[in-house]
């Protein structure tokens, strides 16, 4: 967590308890880490189960919204925007690095 340039927080669509674990696993990365700020985003999981799920779409947004980052829902067994978790993330950490390599500063 110290040393980590972005993080998939992941919860299970069909368990409500795994969601609202969400933001203590916010705190532990933050926490970990010598700037709080770091990119992150919320991945939802099991979106095939829509009969069983526990969360919803709003749910996530909603907390999205509250850390300023991102939320997707994701199916593993229909490979629905799986890869895009990944895309979305890895833009999160190349924009964030982008910024702070325009700083005014730099160390040879």
């Amino acid at each position: 967590m110290k040393n980590g340039d972005g993080f998939l927080l992941v919860y299970s669509l069909i368990s409500q308890s795994s969601f609202t674990s969400i933001p203590s696993m916010i705190e532990s990365i933050s926490a970990a880490r010598a700037y709080p700020q770091f990119p992150f985003m919320l991945v939802g999981t099991k979106s095939d189960l829509e009969d069983q799920r526990e969360v919803t779409p709003q749910e996530g947004e909603a907390l999205a919204h509250q850390y300023h980052t991102y939320a997707l829902e994701v199916s593993a067994k229909s490979k629905k925007d799986v890869d895009e978790i990944f895309h979305t993330l890895l833009r999160m950490i190349v924009g964030r690095m982008a910024g702070i390599n325009q700083g005014g500063c730099s160390l040879l």
